[in-house]
């Protein structure tokens, strides 16, 4: 068992590796330069923390997260406003990925981001598991490939980001 969990942990740590490594590529239909965040997130929770919008436990959680990116959308009626992926990768996605995004997202959210969920792995435990996630506004990824796809459905692509925009805010591009 001992050995089955370390390989487990080991395929999905090459998945977040991999996953970083590649990501300009997996969602440049998307985004125009994705960057990991950095210091800026960190002021921007900081801040946050400071007004009582989020609590430092809180904060703690979404810095949990496997990968945070953030970037413009790339086009349609949201191009050229900044956007926070909070991204889950594993191996085989279950349900406890999908519901760490969402949670981490939300958390994202309150903290003034404009932040939306992406889930990816090799596989997902079950295809009932991806479609709800889809239904929920979860960008889905399987080996890098973005479901909805900004190639073959950008109004799918722009209904899920528009669930997780925060009303009445508009962004413009991020701080290099």
């Amino acid at each position: 068992m001992r050995i089955e969990s370390a390989l487990g942990e080991l395929r999905g740590l090459a998945k977040e590796l991999d996953y970083w490594r590649k990501a300009g590529r997996f969602l440049s239909r998307l985004l125009r330069n994705v960057r990991e965040m950095g210091q800026e997130i960190l002021e921007r929770l900081e801040k946050a923390e400071a007004e009582g919008s989020i609590s430092p436990k809180e904060s703690d959680e979404l810095l949990q997260a496997d990968l945070l990116l953030m970037d413009e959308v790339r086009k349609g009626k949201f191009a050229g406003q900044s956007i926070l992926l909070v991204c889950e990768l594993s191996a085989t996605v279950a349900r406890e990925d999908v519901e760490r995004a969402i949670k981490r997202a939300q958390i994202a959210r309150q903290a003034g981001f404009w932040a939306a969920p992406l889930v990816s792995g090799s596989r997902w435990s079950s295809q009932a598991l991806k479609r709800r996630a889809v239904s929920e506004a979860v960008l889905c990824s399987q080996n890098g490939v973005l479901q909805p796809s900004p190639t073959e459905d950008w109004d799918a692509v722009e209904n899920s980001l528009a669930r997780w925009r925060p009303e009445g805010k508009v962004q413009g591009k991020p701080k290099t």
